[in-house]
C-alpha cells in the first residue's frame, strides 16, 4: 500500500518526528518550516528557497529534515531545478528496487480499468502516482520513457530495468524533451526533440 496522502497509512506528525532507520539514505537536506509544512499539507515539491542545506549530489535520493531535525520523508534531490525537492515517501523505509517495483505496479493496477480494446495509455502519471518527473507511456507492445529531473534521470537504467522485467514490451524507447530537461535537469540532450532512442529492443532495429 501506498504512504502517502490519503491513505490508511498515511504517517502522522509523530511517525514523521521519529528517527530514520539505518536503511534510510545517508545523504539528508534540511529545509525550513515553511517548506516542511508543504509537505505536511499534502504537496510533492519543495523549492530550492526553503533548502537550507543539502548535503547531496544532484539526483541523490535523500532524508528530508526541518531545522529542529523532525523527519519529513525522502525525496529526489536536484540542485539544478527550482524544485529542488521532489518528495517519494513519507516514511523511512529503504528506497530500493523492490521499492520502485512496487511503485510501478501500484501505478499499472491503477490502469486496470482501461477497456481492454485500448492499446495507448498512460501508465505511470508522474506526480499523480507518486513517481515525481516519471512517465511512461504505452503504445501497443512498446513503452516510452520520459525522465523529467536528475533524480529520475539517475534511475533510468533501474527503472527500465523493471519496466521490462514486470511488462516485457517489444521496446522501451527513451522520449525527453529538451527544453523541460533543460530547465528541470540542468543537461541539454544530445537528441532533439521528435528524436529516439531505443533503450531496450527485443528483436526490432533501432532507428536512426
Amino acid at each position: 500500500m501506498s504512504d502517502w496522502f490519503g491513505v490508511s497509512d498515511f504517517p502522522t506528525v509523530a511517525h514523521c518526528a521519529r528517527p530514520v532507520s539505518e536503511y534510510a539514505p545517508m545523504k539528508t537536506a534540511t529545509v525550513t518550516k515553511r517548506g516542511a509544512d508543504r509537505v505536511r499539507h499534502g504537496h510533492l515539491w519543495i523549492y530550492r528557497s526553503d533548502v537550507v542545506n543539502a548535503d547531496a549530489d544532484g539526483g541523490s535520493i535523500v532524508t528530508v529534515r526541518d531545522q529542529h531535525g523532525n523527519f519529513i520523508g525522502q525525496a529526489l534531490y536536484s540542485d539544478a531545478s527550482q524544485i529542488a525537492l521532489r518528495f517519494l515517501s513519507q516514511t523511512d523505509m529503504p528506497i530500493d528496487r523492490d521499492w520502485w517495483r512496487q511503485r510501478i505496479r501500484e501505478a499499472a493496477i491503477r490502469r486496470q480499468n482501461i477497456p481492454a480494446d485500448t492499446n495507448a495509455y498512460r501508465l505511470i502519471y508522474s506526480e499523480g502516482d507518486l513517481l515525481s518527473s516519471l512517465i511512461v507511456d504505452v503504445y501497443d507492445d512498446v513503452l516510452v520513457l520520459q525522465t523529467l529531473s536528475q533524480g529520475t534521470e539517475a534511475l533510468k537504467s533501474l527503472v527500465t530495468e523493471i519496466l521490462v522485467e514486470e511488462f516485457a514490451p517489444r521496446a522501451v524507447i527513451e522520449r525527453n524533451d529538451v527544453r523541460v530537461r533543460e530547465l528541470r535537469v540542468g543537461l541539454v540532450d544530445v537528441e532533439r526533440a521528435g528524436e529516439r532512442r531505443l533503450r531496450v529492443d527485443r528483436g526490432v532495429p533501432q532507428p536512426r
